[in-house]
């Protein structure tokens, strides 16, 4: 008995040695691991906009301020008129990255910082 306890015992430090912790995820507290209530089901309302130009071009985005708009983002929209889009408007620079989930019109994507 006590030679099973010491294999287990090697086993398992072994398994923790093994463990990789840099890749480990560790949940950040300032965002919700439980996305609201049904925002995975349906495109959510238009948000308020603002008009930018793009060298001659008008362009018509819509701010994602907050965890919510940001996770919702254009899923489940049907359409999207040319010049328009969405910004992901974050405080202070931030490395991001953004998934195209239920979205069934074409998107491109820009990262822009403050200069």
């Amino acid at each position: 008995m006590l030679f099973f306890r010491y294999i287990s015992f090697v086993l398992l430090v072994l398994l923790l040695a093994a463990c990789d912790k840099n890749n480990i995820a560790i949940p950040n507290a300032a965002v919700s691991t439980n996305p609201p209530a049904g925002y995975l089901d349906h495109a959510q309302p238009k948000l308020p906009t603002l008009r930018l130009w793009v060298g001659a071009r008008e362009m018509e985005a819509e701010l994602a301020l907050n965890h919510t708009q940001m996770a919702t983002g254009m899923m489940y929209r049907k359409e999207m008129g040319t010049n328009d889009g969405m910004l992901f408007v974050f405080g202070r620079p931030v490395q991001a990255s953004f998934y195209m989930r239920n979205t069934f019109v074409p998107l491109s994507s820009a990262y822009i910082d403050p200069e």
